[in-house]
């Protein structure tokens, strides 16, 4: 699955090239819709909870496999992309300025692990929120996500597009985080309003950042190597997986009001750097 990544960037910069950013917008929300039904899913499963019930949902998720399996199986190499099997597999590797992006990329990724591993203790240890809070932000992360992917990524088309939005994505994060942050000193209905807001301008930011990261991922890969350069760029995203639980947790649980701030700080940086990263990725692409 961490593959999967990749392997549909190149499927959309192959197959939909004058319409990536739009296709992957449309993929993350039909993706986020299909989430949040196989939870509910997953949910029944486990309230009825039966061994056939059980055993019916792992059968559905093993067709579902198939089923994907058989759509792929019907695409057909475009000649662009019969040419490009050829590339040189290191030359991304070796491409300095490319892998700072790929770094700065990662950074900014650990956002994504903020609403599913901070926010849950936050929410249940640190807030006077009710417990049935986190689950009803959750859904409406997904809910924003779904129905703002295409309309608010719709400014995206090109690199100097993406690297603006991601600038303003990173500030967009600082402000979200500095309010999970104060929430931690308000009473119930209070600190549950301020959650909404903050969880509404983080998926706003994600949807930016999801958006842009793609573009730039793919505009400033050499067209003859763009799958490779698509592995080497996922690698920041596997990098933030595998600290997200350290960092994240460590920074808004373990530090508390003023880690959730240090981490959104860390966002905003990445931002902030990512036009002058590209534009060294890009050569004489001028990106500001």
């Amino acid at each position: 699955m961490k593959g999967a990544r990749a392997t549909n960037n190149v499927l959309l910069a192959q197959l939909m090239a004058s319409k990536g950013v739009a296709a992957r917008a449309l993929l993350r929300s039909v993706n986020n819709l299909g989430v949040s039904g196989g939870a509910l899913l997953g949910a029944v499963a486990l309230v009825v909870n039966t061994r056939r019930a059980l055993a019916a949902i792992l059968l559905a998720d093993a067709l579902s496999f198939l089923l994907a399996l058989f759509l792929f199986s019907r695409l057909r190499p475009t000649p662009a992309a019969a040419r490009k099997q050829g590339d040189k597999s290191w030359a991304a590797l070796r491409d300095r300025p490319f892998l700072a992006l790929t770094v700065v990329n990662g950074l900014m990724s650990l956002q994504y692990y903020v609403l599913t591993l901070a926010l849950p203790l936050w929410v249940v240890q640190e807030s006077s929120a009710p417990d049935w809070t986190f689950p009803a932000l959750l859904a409406l992360n997904t809910l924003v996500v779904a129905g703002g992917q295409i309309r608010v990524s719709r400014g995206i088309h090109d690199v100097p597009s993406a690297v603006r939005h991601l600038r303003v994505a990173g500030l967009v994060f600082l402000g979200s985080m500095a309010l999970f942050a104060v929430t931690g000193w308000l009473s119930g209905g209070q600190a549950v309003a301020l959650l909404v807001v903050a969880v509404v301008l983080h998926s706003v930011a994600e949807i930016w950042h999801a958006s842009g990261s793609f573009e730039v991922s793919v505009g400033l890969a050499p067209a003859a190597s763009v799958g490779t350069y698509q592995a080497v760029y996922n690698l920041g995203l596997s990098g933030a997986e595998a600290v997200a639980p350290a960092v994240v947790i460590g920074c808004c649980i373990g530090a508390g009001t003023w880690g959730w701030v240090a981490l959104g700080v860390l966002f905003a940086l990445a931002g902030a750097v990512t036009p002058s990263v590209a534009r060294r990725a890009g050569g004489n692409l001028a990106t500001t």
